[in-house]
């Protein structure tokens, strides 16, 4: 099975981000509320039948994830909106959380069956089951005069 993943990570990414950021701001609160670029992890099975992803999505709502299968191509993609709440005793430290949206595709090494994909979303935890085609044998053509 192979993904279909960018050369550098995505860790990469928001480490180099994250420099740049502190290298040009001078506020340290400004740098905190600055959204960076997310993926969110997946674990990805193989199976003789199937493909198993699970991908966590904690705070996401149902209505904000779209799964689609094009070809040899699963695609996932969401949006999870910033809620800032005022708090009027203290200011914000740390901002880890990451929101806004993010799409993640891969290819599968096998056909599929994309209307027979079912998709799951229970306690953050977004889980696909994306059923392969099975493996068609060989078949003898006759060869006629």
């Amino acid at each position: 099975m192979s993904t279909h993943l960018a050369p550098l990570s995505t860790r990469t990414f928001d480490r180099l981000n994250q420099m740049m950021e502190e290298l040009w701001s001078h506020d340290p609160l400004a740098r905190s509320y600055t959204p960076t670029p997310w993926m969110p992890p997946v674990d990805i099975h193989e199976t003789q039948k199937e493909f198993t992803l699970k991908m966590d999505l904690p705070g996401f709502e149902l209505k904000d994830i779209d799964v689609e299968v094009c070809g040899d191509t699963l695609s996932i993609s969401g949006n999870r909106e910033q809620k800032v709440e005022e708090n009027k005793d203290g200011q914000v430290i740390r901002f880890e959380r990451r929101y806004g949206s993010f799409q993640r595709s891969f290819i599968l090494s096998s056909p599929v069956k994309p209307s027979e994909v079912k998709a799951n979303f229970k306690h953050g935890v977004l889980t696909l089951l994306v059923p392969k085609i099975e493996a068609l044998g060989a078949t003898k053509v006759p060869v006629r005069e």
